[in-house]
Formats: C-alpha cells, sequence, structure tokens
C-alpha cells in the first residue's frame, strides 16, 4: 500500500516571487500559447464560462493555494498514472488535500498496479510539462489512450481550478461543466469512482 501527495505543487514554497496576473473572465488572456489558446476558445464554443489567470509556475503548495484564493475555488490535484505493462493510462482528478493511494485506486477502477508517468511520456502524451496536467490537457490526447477518473469525493456544483497546458495559468470552471460537457465533447468520457479512506 502506497499513498502519495500529488508531484504538483507537493513542498512548501520558499519561493517569494510568485505572482499572480491578471484575472480575465470568459476571455483568452494575450500572453496565451496556441494550445492554451485553443482549449480556453473550446470552453467558449461550448459555453462554459472560465475565470483564467496567468501566473508564474505553480511549483509548490503554497503557491497553488494563493492560486484558489485569487480564483476563489477549490484546490484538486491531477496526476497521468499508468499500469506496470504501460497500456492503461488514467488521468485522476481528486480532492486537493487528499493524498493519492494506490490501494483506493486500483480497487477503485480495477487495475492492479499503477504508477507515475515520466515527464517525457507526459509531455508526450498530454503536449503537458509536470504541473501543468489536467483535464484541458485531454484535447492532446486525439487517439484515446487516457481515461479520464474524477474522484467521488469531488462537489460537482463546486468551481475548481485546473491547469491550461501549464503550470503558468490555471482557469476556474464548475466541475460539472468539465465532466458533464467539456470531456465528453472530447470524446473523454470520464468515469467516476470511489476512493475509500479504508485503504489510507
Amino acid at each position: 500500500m502506497h499513498s502519495y501527495d500529488s508531484p504538483d505543487c507537493a513542498t512548501p514554497s520558499f519561493d517569494f516571487h510568485f505572482m499572480i496576473g491578471k484575472i480575465y473572465e470568459d476571455t483568452v488572456p494575450p500572453e496565451s500559447s496556441g494550445l492554451q489558446r485553443q482549449a480556453l476558445e473550446k470552453l467558449t464554443e461550448l459555453g462554459i464560462h472560465y475565470r483564467v489567470a496567468p501566473c508564474t509556475d505553480a511549483v509548490s503548495i503554497d503557491d497553488c493555494e494563493e492560486i484558489g484564493r485569487a480564483l476563489g475555488v477549490r484546490l484538486i490535484k491531477n496526476l497521468l498514472v499508468s499500469n506496470r505493462q504501460g497500456t492503461r493510462f488514467h488521468l485522476v482528478t481528486m480532492p486537493g488535500e487528499k493524498p493519492f493511494v494506490t490501494r483506493a485506486f486500483t480497487a477503485g477502477r480495477g487495475v492492479s498496479r499503477v504508477s507515475f508517468v515520466s515527464a517525457d511520456k507526459l509531455m508526450s502524451m498530454l503536449s503537458t510539462p509536470v504541473g501543468g496536467a489536467g483535464p484541458l490537457s485531454l484535447m492532446s490526447d486525439t487517439d484515446g489512450r487516457v481515461e479520464a477518473v474524477i474522484d467521488s469525493d469531488l462537489d460537482s456544483d463546486a468551481e475548481v481550478a485546473v491547469p491550461v497546458f501549464s503550470p503558468a495559468m490555471y482557469a476556474a470552471i464548475r466541475l460539472s461543466d468539465i465532466t458533464d460537457r467539456l470531456l465528453p465533447a472530447i470524446a473523454h468520457p470520464p468515469v467516476t469512482i470511489e476512493m475509500s479512506a479504508e485503504f489510507a
């Protein structure tokens, strides 16, 4: 049995230079990359309301909490894991404060063992650097190799902060808009599972 905190935003911050820029509402920030622009324009196309905040790279717990406060939303974590054979991939979205327990996930999803994918694999599969993975990243999974998995402990009516292809931009989006509208529209209908605390 193994318990993990998120590999992204996993350590206290000692960087006093973390900065959050202007918050944009239903508008693509001018500094957006091509992938970020495509992702945010997809939300607009689907009629999904969002607020987005460019920032310096969020690499610590403190940074992520500051983003949550700025956007007024709950923190979540997003983990890309695979089975031992590297044939099944899962993007797991779960509460930010909840540790990822492998036994709880494998019991809930019916896989034997999982591990985090490498930074190179994350980039090649989702066009996303470490710290930038999230539901929006699945737009790059055009082959449908990655399954979207949602922890049932998340409140579907709440807004959550998700990275926009980078740890340097976060969007606040209602979770139900992600699960019921965005993910089905990009051919990644999510699977919701219970990751019971009894395995912690």
